[in-house]
């Protein structure tokens, strides 16, 4: 089974990452309508309408410590849940350990980190829906 890693470009960055996280709504909304179950249903319906304005606020807080010359969406960085087969799960879980792999933030840009926070529990919360409840 191939990691979320696998399937982006080995040139990761801050450009990709935010790319594969912005990419995680437009899952989140398809999976979403092609559920069946209605937590699952609600629970990614949670998520593709909470995620933008945290990713948004994660990438501005980026930029204002950082500037913008990292700045190109890498159209390498789209993974789609059907690359997991369909597994949404999966999908999250990948998601959030790829975010966590590739994203460098030092302990200086605590700000940044509590912004990631956010993200990171908004994963964790879809997961436990998904897994637990559905």
């Amino acid at each position: 089974m191939k990691k979320l890693s696998q399937f982006v470009n080995e040139s990761t960055g801050e450009s990709t990452v935010f790319g594969v996280l912005m990419q995680s709504v437009v899952e989140a909304w398809k999976a979403h309508l092609m559920t069946d179950k209605y937590a699952a249903h609600m629970a990614l319906d949670e998520y593709y309408k909470e995620a933008p304005e945290a990713i948004d606020h994660l990438i501005e807080i980026y930029i204002g410590r950082h500037g913008k010359s990292f700045l190109s969406y890498d159209s390498d960085g789209i993974i789609t849940i059907r690359a997991f087969g369909g597994d949404v799960i999966r999908y999250f879980n990948e998601l959030r350990m790829y975010v966590r792999n590739n994203l460098t933030i030092s302990p200086e840009d605590s700000e940044i980190q509590s912004a990631l926070d956010d993200i990171y529990s908004l994963i964790d919360t879809v997961i436990y829906k998904l897994r637990d409840l559905s």
